[in-house]
Order: C-alpha cells, then structure tokens, then sequence
C-alpha cells in the first residue's frame, strides 16, 4: 500500500488489482479440485474424502440412537484447495 501511495505522491502511475475470493471459491468447479489432487499425487483415499466433503456436504454421526445429519458450507478447506487450482493454473501460464 505504501508503494501506491508513494507513487501517487510523486504523480506516477499505480495500479492494483483486486479480485472477489469468495466468489472465486464458491464457482470453482469439484472437477478442477479433483484434478489439481491428483496432479499432486494426493492418495485415493484422502481424494476420495475431500470429494466427498464437497460434493454431499452432509455430515452425519451417531450417538447412541441418535443419527446427526448437518448440511455444510465448503468450509476452511476449500480455499487451501482453490490455491491448488491457482497454483496449477500459474504453473501453465509460465510454460
């Protein structure tokens, strides 16, 4: 922020760029997220759950007789996944 403000002060140009995260994590699609796992070699197993946190985004548990069904958002985990993607997609733009 300093350095725009500097700019501005000596009548240069700045430029900043900002983008909506939110919407970003919530359009991007779970075949991007598939994908970006797999490219890090991520095991089955633990693909398999993320997909599955993702797509169903019901949690279920049982305590005794009692069966617990919550629908979830995408959560803290997403964006650590929507930095895959971006990584990936800045991977292709340098090559």
């Amino acid at each position: 922020m300093r350095r725009v403000e500097r700019a501005l002060d000596a009548e240069q140009y700045a430029l900043g760029v900002f983008f909506d995260i939110q919407s970003a994590f919530d359009n991007t699609s779970i075949v991007s997220v598939k994908e970006a796992l797999r490219e890090r070699k991520v095991i089955d197993t633990v693909r398999n759950w993320i997909s599955a946190v993702i797509e169903q985004r019901t949690v279920c548990t049982r305590v005794g007789e009692i069966l617990i069904r919550v629908a979830t958002q995408r959560g803290l985990l997403f964006p650590t996944l929507w930095t895959l993607i971006a990584d990936s997609l800045l991977r292709w733009l340098t090559k």
